[in-house]
């Protein structure tokens, strides 16, 4: 599913926490993020840039693993199923409005890696990165308290990239 497609889907979501499956994590997006923050758990929700919709959308997401763990331990009824989409439904009252809403978006710290981008998290647009001399700044660099677990799981796999071309 395509971020545009998401972001519509939010853009109607009334009283729903719509999850979405990418990768090995199960995302929440916009108001579902909110709702899910708010009633489920407190977890950290990252604000990016998407060039594409020329807005910006705020998300969090966990280990598919944990699904059953948190859906289990909340307040929540599965609606709809599928294989990469799930729709929970509040138990109890939801009662927030539009502007909390908005105040809660605007105090997420927003991120500068870009979702669309192809290009590498470890790149720079001018020069590549100098294997041997730089993989420890990269690392001092790296703003963990900042990032998705994907972003870093990325970073990571960008730095065995750089690791593995030195071993040749």
């Amino acid at each position: 599913m395509t971020k545009k497609e998401i972001f519509d889907i939010e853009k109607n979501n009334i009283n729903k926490i719509e999850l979405f499956l990418e990768g090995i994590f199960w995302r929440a997006y916009e108001e579902s993020a909110f709702r899910f923050v708010k009633h489920i758990r407190p977890f950290k929700a990252t604000r990016k840039m998407i060039k594409l919709l020329g807005a910006e959308l705020v998300y969090l997401g966990f280990p598919q693993t944990n699904l059953k763990n948190i859906i289990d331990n909340s307040k929540v009824k599965i609606i709809n199923e599928s294989e990469k989409r799930i729709s929970l439904e509040l138990l109890c009252e939801d009662g927030y409005t539009k502007e909390e809403y908005i105040e809660w978006k605007n105090q997420v710290p927003v991120s500068v890696v870009n979702i669309n981008s192809n290009k590498p998290i470890l790149q720079d647009d001018n020069k590549a990165v100098n294997k041997d001399n730089n993989i420890v700044s990269l690392i001092k660099e790296f703003q963990l308290e900042s990032k998705t677990p994907i972003d870093c799981f990325i970073f990571i796999s960008e730095l065995k990239k750089i690791i593995n071309l030195n071993a040749i």
